[in-house]
């Protein structure tokens, strides 16, 4: 039977399942990895970067469909983090330390990893930064911290939430989808945007 030739109940409930099966799709790049640093491992690996703060949005892109997948942030501001809500990045191969869901002991040459790490065959990863204070910076690292670890799946609004407890974000409205926190980020004054595109199969590990 044709789409064209459903009962029309059936006609009207298919974007719904269209777009819960696009969802789900979406929101599975999203894991949990709980392995949490103590307090004084996480003070010994603290880096601080002598670039002038920023603050970088990550995202994980299909790439047939431009549907983003997955969303992190690359903070500079006291110190270097990355907030990974959920993901499954394995941060103790290149001697990071994870407390819940922020990475310490970041530097630009991880960050780096990081990306490669994501993007892969079928996968990009869409690095959109922008300078901010040193103000800004901190109350960002201070919101990823205050969070805590979040529930699989919910990393998009995780970091939305996080983004728009300041000012200058306020137009990125909380919202579950990563492709929805991307665009609304490209459209900030100041934004650059930088596409990591590689072609090898699975995860990269050094």
């Amino acid at each position: 039977m044709s789409v064209s030739a459903l009962p029309y109940s059936w006609q009207s409930l298919m974007p719904k399942f269209t777009l819960a099966l696009l969802l789900l799709v979406a929101l599975s790049a999203c894991s949990t990895n709980r392995t949490t640093a103590t307090p004084a491992e996480v003070a010994a690996a603290r880096h601080v970067e002598p670039s002038a703060p920023f603050v970088a949005l990550l995202t994980m892109v299909n790439s047939e469909s431009e549907f983003g997948e997955h969303s992190a942030l690359v903070i500079n501001g006291r110190q270097m983090v990355i907030y990974d809500p959920a993901g499954s990045f394995q941060e103790e191969r290149v001697g990071l330390v994870r407390a819940e869901d922020v990475l310490y002991g970041v530097r630009p040459e991880l960050v780096s990893y990081y990306n490669s790490y994501h993007a892969r065959n079928g996968y990009f990863v869409r690095m959109q930064q922008i300078y901010i204070t040193v103000e800004e910076a901190n109350a960002l690292i201070a919101g990823v911290q205050a969070r805590g670890a979040v529930p699989q799946l919910t990393c998009g609004i995780a970091v939305s939430d996080v983004l728009n407890d300041l000012p200058r974000f306020a137009s990125i409205r909380t919202t579950i989808m990563p492709g929805g926190v991307m665009r609304r980020f490209g459209r900030i004054d100041g934004v650059v945007t930088t596409d990591i595109i590689e072609d090898d199969v699975g995860q990269n590990y050094r």
